[in-house]
């Protein structure tokens, strides 16, 4: 696996799952909360300033095909003016091009939090798939268009989203390149996950567990669920994002994802603007 290109890879399917899932949301009570829009020729901003939180709250993808852009930059600020969430950062790409992105930022006084995700990968063809059995007591369902709200529901209760996520979420089982999954547990979901395949790369996202039924292994259930569903749509390359371990500390996501087969490809940070 070329480590430096595969970052890049994971980069342009995390940017391309948020476009559309985001587009999703039209026509919801969504719509009226999130906003997503292009910056310049590689960047996606995100901006839901109700939510104090960096994941629907960033610009990402800077530095996929183009360097530092003050006129972008002033843009930007335009764009997310006073009402901006406090979580609202900045995720240059990696590589050398997110590398001056990141110089041009301190520069301008922006500066780095401590919190970071690790960009994750697996190659769907260089290993063998692990199995794909559920984890004890649990049955894995893919979702479709007409058994939406199980996914919705138990996917938004788990990362204790509020109710307008529900029928946001609702509109991505059965949209082409969206594929939900539910773990159920005698008969009643447990969690949930997506996978949006696109390009031949399958990006893993949107995985929850309700909070009574964690450490049931419903997650890596999921997984492994969504890694054969890639496999069997000809992806070359699977893709996930969590947030950095810390020494010392458990990290079960992590952790599944290492005995999934992924490994990391990348450090990402996020570059609160100045105040």
């Amino acid at each position: 696996m070329d480590e430096a290109a595969t970052a890049l890879d994971v980069e342009r399917s995390e940017r391309e799952a948020f476009a559309d899932m985001v587009a999703a949301a039209d026509g919801t009570g969504a719509a009226a909360l999130v906003r997503c829009w292009r910056l310049g020729r590689d960047g996606l901003g995100v901006s839901t300033p109700s939510l104090p939180m960096t994941l629907f709250n960033r610009v990402f993808g800077l530095g996929l095909e183009a360097g530092p852009d003050d006129a972008l930059l002033a843009d930007l600020a335009a764009r997310i003016g006073p009402v901006r969430s406090p979580r609202f950062g900045v995720q240059p790409a990696p590589g050398p091009l997110g590398d001056a992105w990141r110089e041009r930022l301190r520069a301008l006084g922006y500066e780095p939090r401590l919190q970071s995700l690790v960009q994750m990968a697996r190659d769907l063809g260089e290993a063998p798939q692990p199995p794909v059995a559920p984890a004890p007591g649990l049955e894995i369902v893919e979702a479709d268009a007409g058994d939406s709200h199980a996914f919705a529901a138990t996917a938004a209760t788990g990362f204790g989203m509020p109710a307008w996520f529900v029928p946001w979420l609702q509109r991505l089982p059965g949209r082409a390149g969206w594929h939900c999954f539910v773990a159920t547990r005698d008969g009643a979901p447990v969690a949930a996950a997506a996978l949006f395949a696109q390009g031949g790369i399958g990006w893993l996202g949107i995985a929850a567990t309700l909070p009574e039924s964690r450490g049931l292994g419903a997650q890596r259930s999921l997984m492994l669920a969504r890694l054969a569903r890639a496999t069997r749509l000809n992806c070359r390359l699977a893709t996930t994002e969590t947030g950095a371990p810390v020494p010392g500390k458990p990290h079960p996501s992590y952790s599944n994802m290492l005995g999934c087969g992924f490994t990391q490809v990348a450090l990402r940070t996020s570059w609160a603007p100045p105040a």
